[in-house]
């Protein structure tokens, strides 16, 4: 009689735990939310069969969103599916893809051309030190300055390559403890899984991700006349840009939910997409801006002990986008943590978001 009551209460605590937590993130998602910058906001989390759904503002539960760079563990998930089939390894130098014309001064340091040299490993972490097409200026500005600015325009790999051949490179391809994240090398991969699988990125993500995940409301985005996913948002006004949207491909044109992002961030880091040892070998992290470091393929987010002085706050592994969505899985606690606070001038409020709500769990 004693044990069952003990059981009851324990239950009874444990319960009441729980909902003090989840009403502490309530408050914290709605506490973004300034209709000044921030509109709507979207959060997910998700331990094994729990989910539990937040939204605030113009945001419902199964609202789709621009995911940008997020779009990126798709492409990092099918090169590891591919390695694990024996269709490329992550050795492969970009010379086995591409002709040397399509190479020719790519990557070019110190009077020296290293393109031909990069490996699909490096494009994964971001160490190959090839120019960004998209964040790093080119006579003084940026694609992205260009495209903000009302300038909305379309590109493809070709035209990638040819602006960043007249940028700098960082530095020699895979040099120790250097990473530069550029959105180049994913539009490289993105090249490379269309050549190997004969078939469009869109489809190869369809096939191998979000089919066998059940994740129906994920896809790539299609042009100004997809209507199906929220306006994203600069600064206090929405944005259009569904030509630059569309182009961004494997480095970052993906449209989904928190939730189908929740399902597939728990796939991915626990080894239902592909071999798991991929994770143990990716977890080679380099700093790129804090707070956030690169592996083999994802970002790291691990603040410093001097930041939680308390308690050693959780690392979580994952990626975010610039339009402010984030998609990060605790692998020791087997939680998911997957959101937007869809606002494209910030990122930042998307980790400051995160990290609240990962000190509350």
């Amino acid at each position: 009689m004693i044990r069952s009551y003990r059981l009851i209460s324990r239950c009874y605590i444990i319960k009441l735990m729980q909902q003090t937590i989840q009403n502490k993130i309530k408050q914290i998602v709605a506490s973004v939310v300034d209709n000044k910058s921030i509109f709507g906001v979207s959060v997910v989390i998700k331990q094994q069969d729990e989910i539990v759904t937040y939204h605030e503002g113009n945001f419902s539960d199964d609202d789709r969103y621009f995911i940008a760079s997020t779009t990126k563990l798709f492409t990092s998930g099918v090169i590891y599916q591919l390695c694990d089939e024996g269709k490329l390894s992550l050795s492969d130098t970009l010379s086995k893809y591409f002709h040397n014309d399509t190479l020719k001064g790519l990557h070019t340091k110190d009077g020296v051309d290293y393109t031909a040299e990069i490996t699909i490993a490096q494009l994964l972490a971001h160490t190959s030190g090839i120019p960004d097409y998209f964040l790093q200026k080119r006579d003084g500005t940026t694609l992205y300055d260009e495209v903000i600015k009302g300038g909305d325009t379309s590109w493809n790999l070709e035209v990638v390559l040819a602006r960043i051949r007249s940028m700098p490179a960082k530095f020699v391809p895979g040099k120790k403890g250097k990473a530069y994240y550029s959105d180049t090398n994913y539009q490289l991969l993105g090249a490379i899984i269309e050549s190997i699988e004969g078939e469009p990125v869109s489809t190869v993500f369809m096939k191998r991700i979000f089919q066998p995940l059940g994740m129906v409301d994920t896809y790539m985005y299609e042009g100004k006349d997809d209507s199906r996913l929220k306006e994203m948002y600069y600064k206090s006004s929405e944005l259009r840009i569904p030509r630059a949207m569309q182009s961004f491909g494997a480095d970052g044109a993906a449209v989904s939910t928190s939730r189908d992002m929740a399902v597939f961030v728990e796939a991915f880091f626990e080894g239902k997409l592909f071999a798991i040892r991929h994770i143990a070998e990716a977890a080679v992290y380099n700093r790129i801006f804090f707070p956030l470091e690169y592996g083999v393929g994802f970002m790291r987010l691990k603040l410093p002990r001097i930041m939680s002085p308390f308690r050693a706050l959780p690392e979580l592994v994952g990626h975010s986008g610039h339009s402010g969505a984030f998609a990060f899985y605790d692998r020791n606690r087997h939680i998911a943590i997957c959101g937007t606070v869809n606002q494209i001038d910030n990122p930042s409020l998307s980790f400051k978001l995160l990290i609240k709500i990962n000190n509350a769990l």
